[in-house]
């Protein structure tokens, strides 16, 4: 692993600021930035009209990805559709959906994927009802009915 990662916690490298160490600085950027999705919109939106970005709700296709691949062929204009409700099985032991197969049996993905994480640690929680970071705040505008921000 990055070994300057296995010397922060999780805490530490979200609530760094200008005065901690260079290597923590760059760790947070390297693990956050990505995630700054508005600024990122913004760019987009300024080479592909509006009507061509579509936003999908991560917790709704994690929790009803039939309706979220219904949403996402909507948008693109396939078909015929794909009936996702027929192909997708919910896999007890992995604890997320899978591609069904004959027989009952699933297709999952790797080990890797699907897992499900310890409990945040409080302190983690608390930081996160903090306030809300301002490239976050635009995100919150947006309706998840709309193709757009």
């Amino acid at each position: 692993g990055d070994p300057v990662a296995l010397n922060y916690t999780f805490y530490q490298v979200i609530s760094a600021s200008s005065q901690t160490p260079l290597a923590l600085r760059s760790l947070q950027n390297r693990c956050l930035v990505p995630g700054y999705y508005s600024t990122h919109l913004q760019r987009w939106l300024t080479y592909y009209p509006s009507g061509q970005l579509l936003i999908v709700d991560g917790q709704e296709l994690r929790t009803n990805p039939a309706a979220s691949m219904e949403s996402i062929q909507k948008f693109l204009g396939i078909t015929p559709f794909l009936n996702y409700t027929r192909t997708l099985r919910f896999d007890d032991d992995k604890g997320f959906w899978c591609q069904g197969l004959e027989g009952g049996k699933t297709r999952c993905l790797g080990r890797s994927k699907g897992r499900r994480y310890p409990d945040m640690d409080t302190e983690v929680s608390k930081a996160r009802g903090r306030g809300i970071p301002l490239h976050f705040q635009d995100l919150i505008l947006c309706p998840t009915s709309y193709h757009f921000c």
